[in-house]
Order: structure tokens, then sequence, then C-alpha cells
């Protein structure tokens, strides 16, 4: 323990007082939380967090840091990003070190551009630590790959919350690629998602999965089809976080869970079958 202890100690990098590091704090639990950013939060003077991250991660924090939430969840009342900015301007600007810590990744629909520019500008110094984004997170936990020899050859990360209009045209080329679709924060907008697929062309016998809380004890697992997921997002219950998987790779991962449950080993996940 003794070594563990001096080797966290030792990562995580240069954290100067009057610094923000942007860090992710991984998709659920504190099972995937990285050792730099474990090391940062022992260290830090004030953290920043985003309503995602798990409790399980928090408690790790430095007991003396000053703790802020700052919400930032879809669909849930968040902070708005002007007074996330200045509240990390103005905690830098006290000479604290502080983390700045963001469910997921911060380069990945974490706003971690928006930050770092109205930081930098200010002649604030910061960077940033990577973590496990939801894609990554929900899949392993789901066993549903994000590739697959034969199926899907690339990946497509796509915010749901402005899925509208036109969005058909931009889907053709990764459904003619075969691309895994994998949409953030788009649980509500499961209906206008599988429209806008249809128009572009995609089968409504496409293969999808919804993972709400994925990672986390409560995790919820759906299988469906495309012309299915509106239904399967209204009665997927819960109110965490949902993650929307669209591509022959669910197939994959829908199989895999059935192994696994003739296993006996799917007592912790929910698993349901449109």
């Amino acid at each position: 323990m003794a070594d563990l202890t001096s080797l966290i100690g030792a990562l995580g990098g240069e954290f100067l007082p009057g610094t923000v590091v942007l860090a992710g704090a991984g998709c659920g639990d504190v099972g995937s939380l990285t050792l730099d950013v474990l090391a940062l939060l022992r260290r830090c003077d004030a953290l920043v967090y985003d309503a995602l991250v798990d409790e399980s991660v928090l408690a790790l924090a430095n007991p003396g840091a000053r703790r802020i939430a700052m919400g930032k969840r879809a669909g849930g009342q968040s902070a708005h990003q002007d007074e996330i900015n200045l509240c990390l301007a103005t905690l830098a600007g006290e000479g604290l070190r502080v983390l700045r810590l963001k469910g997921g990744d911060p380069g990945v629909f974490g706003r971690g551009g928006e930050e770092a520019a109205f930081l930098l500008t200010r002649g604030i110094d910061c960077r940033w630590l990577p973590g496990v984004s939801a894609a990554l997170g929900c899949g392993a936990a789901a066993m549903i790959p994000l590739t697959h020899r034969g199926l899907s050859r690339s990946v497509t990360l796509i915010t749901g919350r402005q899925i509208g209009g036109d969005a058909s045209r931009h889907w053709q080329q990764s459904l003619a690629l075969g691309s895994t679709l994998v949409f953030y924060m788009g649980v509500a907008q499961a209906a206008a998602i599988a429209a806008s697929l249809k128009l572009a062309g995609a089968d409504g016998a496409l293969h999808c999965a919804l993972v709400r809380d994925g990672g986390r004890p409560g995790q919820r697992l759906e299988f469906c089809c495309l012309d299915e997921l509106a239904t399967s997002a209204r009665n997927l219950g819960g109110d965490g976080p949902c993650l929307i998987m669209v591509g022959e790779v669910c197939a994959i991962g829908e199989e895999l869970t059935a192994l696994r449950a003739g296993l006996g080993r799917l007592s912790a996940t929910e698993v349901a079958h449109g």
C-alpha cells in the first residue's frame, strides 16, 4: 500500500497555485478514474465538479478542498457556462490549485475547449487530463464493441440535444460506411434520432442499444431495433445519464449479453430486449 500511495503522489503532473486542471472523472463510478486524476483530487485546493461525477469519486478528494457543484446535466438544472468560467478564474485568482472535474472526458461534449480558452486568454494557466468518455465506458460496461471486424470500422460521436431539421443528411455517409453511431444526451430526442436516421436511409431493423447509468451498479441496458427506439427510450425508466448506440455492433453486444446471462453473470445489470 505504501508503494501505491507513493506512486499516486508522484502522478498528475505539475499543479501550481493559481492554475486550473480540466480533468475527466470517467464514465460511471470510481472504477474508471485514472490515477493522474486521483492524484490531483488529493492535492487540489478547490474542486469544481459536474452533476455527473459520481459520489464515489468525490469522496476521494482532499478533505480540506473547497467544493463547488456546477451542474451541467442534460434535462436538469445547470449552471450557466459563463458562471462556471468566472468561478474557475476567481478561484485561480485567489491562488488556489483548482481542479475542474467533469463526467467522462473534458474534450468530448464537455466544453473543455471553451473553459480553457476563457482561462488562457486571461493569463490563467490550465491543462487537461483525460477521462474515460461515455462511449468507451458504456460500450465496455454493456459489452458492445464500438468497432468489429466486418461490421464497423469507424465510430461517430454525436450530441443528441440538437437533433432536428434536416439532420438526416449528416448521417448518410456514416451509415454508408457502417459506422457505429453514439448519441450523447439523446434519450429525450430518441424519436427524432430514429426519424432522421430513417430519412438518411437506415433500415428500421438496424440494431440499437440504450445504456442508462452505464458503469454504475444500477446500470440498465435495453436492446431494440431502430423502429422501436422511441418506445424503448420511453420504457427504459430512471433519470440517470443515457447513451444511445446505433449500429450492427449492438447485435454483437446483445449476443454477448445473452451468453453471460446463460452463465448467471448479470445480477448487477438489468437487461431488456425490445
